[in-house]
């Protein structure tokens, strides 16, 4: 997956989509929330907790870590050894 999100990095070179491996997903994203406000933004991520406990939305965790173990997170997760999400745990 290829995520381009703002252009802090600078233009994106042009990407021939027919050269690209079956299943590969351009996502281009807008980043439009900086104009909410602190509250608009709490009650869309109590929105999506919500979900998350009435099972509308089913978020897979495979591995937690304790905070000092941060950078072991990052290896496994390069590793591409992981589905679903990696929580760093205070």
């Amino acid at each position: 997956m290829f995520v381009h999100y703002g252009r802090s990095g600078g233009s994106i070179p042009p990407i021939n989509l027919w050269e690209q491996p079956d299943g590969i997903h351009l996502v281009r994203v807008f980043g439009n929330a900086a104009h909410e406000s602190i509250d608009q933004r709490r009650s869309r991520a109590l929105q999506v907790m919500k979900w998350i406990e009435d099972g509308t939305l089913d978020i897979l965790i495979d591995r937690t870590y304790p905070l000092e173990d941060a950078a072991r997170a990052h290896r496994d997760l390069e590793s591409q050894d992981t589905v679903g999400k990696l929580l760093l745990l205070p």
